[in-house]
């Protein structure tokens, strides 16, 4: 008998029920770069449709994070990485690649494994899909301005003008975030904000000066849960910001994510994720 309750201990520690303040119900599972990076959960490239799918549709989450790059022809392309080579078939840089070019990209499992059927998709092609699905879900769009970039002001208005045009005709807009870690770009993005209703939110770690330097201008910070503390996060919490975590990879990162009480958790696993959130 001892046997067996020390076993529904070590069961009940490891779906987290042991503790009723992990049931929190208010917490919003978003797919890291869609059902997060191929692993056992995982079968697909990040960013593409088929990942997407699989986060939205098989495995629950309440949306998605991607990462948005814009083509030389002002499209905005799902892809992380700095250059192609990385995740692709291809090499160079997106921003310097038309979207008619990169139509014929094919996605890579890491150094050799060419997945022929999984190409690059684009902004607007997701937020039709979402649509066309009438799914109500959170998105958040997490700019990686190109590495290259040598005019950030120009890059910034072309961000302005591009997310307009692909979010003009979206039905969740205020299910939407834009994330960025560069402070000019979210000067210039704050009046799109304000006219379309999503949400933009900081890219950077929790300081006084953070805080103080963009509290005129966000709604949030994203924040990788391992550089902060429950004071931290608690401060901007007070301050009035909404918190969203990232560097949810493994199982030891969903409960100490989980207990600093996030708007939004960004994990590669979601479904140990919900688990543990009692969902």
């Amino acid at each position: 008998m001892h046997k067996f309750w020390t076993f529904i201990s070590i069961v009940v520690a490891l779906t987290g029920c042991n503790d009723a303040t992990l049931l929190k119900d208010g917490i919003v599972v978003l797919g890291h770069a869609g059902s997060g990076f191929p692993s056992v959960n995982n079968h697909y490239p990040t960013n593409s449709k088929l990942s997407i799918a699989q986060a939205l549709l098989s495995q629950g989450a309440d949306g998605v994070e991607v990462d948005i790059q814009i083509t030389a022809d002002s499209q905005f392309v799902l892809y992380h990485d700095r250059k192609l080579e990385s995740g692709t078939n291809d090499t160079g840089y997106i921003s310097q690649k038309t979207w008619a070019e990169l139509q014929t990209v094919r996605r890579r499992d890491g150094q050799t494994a060419i997945y022929n059927d999984v190409g690059l998709w684009r902004l607007c092609d997701l937020v039709k899909y979402i649509d066309s699905l009438q799914l109500d879900v959170y998105l958040s769009l997490n700019i990686q301005n190109q590495y290259e970039v040598s005019d950030q002001k120009s890059y910034n208005r072309l961000l302005e003008n591009g997310l307009s045009k692909a979010l003009g005709k979206y039905s969740n807009l205020s299910k939407t975030i834009v994330e960025t870690r560069d402070h000019d770009c979210i000067v210039k993005l704050k009046f799109l904000e304000e006219v379309m209703g999503f949400k933009l939110f900081f890219t950077a770690p929790i300081t006084d000066e953070n805080i103080d330097k963009t509290g005129l201008y966000v709604s949030g910070f994203v924040v990788n849960y391992l550089d902060e503390t429950s004071a931290t996060i608690q401060k901007a919490k007070d301050a009035g910001f909404e918190i969203a975590l990232y560097g949810v990879k493994i199982r030891q990162d969903i409960l100490p994510a989980i207990k600093f009480e996030p708007d939004y958790i960004q994990t590669d696993n979601i479904p140990l994720t919900l688990s543990y959130l009692g969902r």
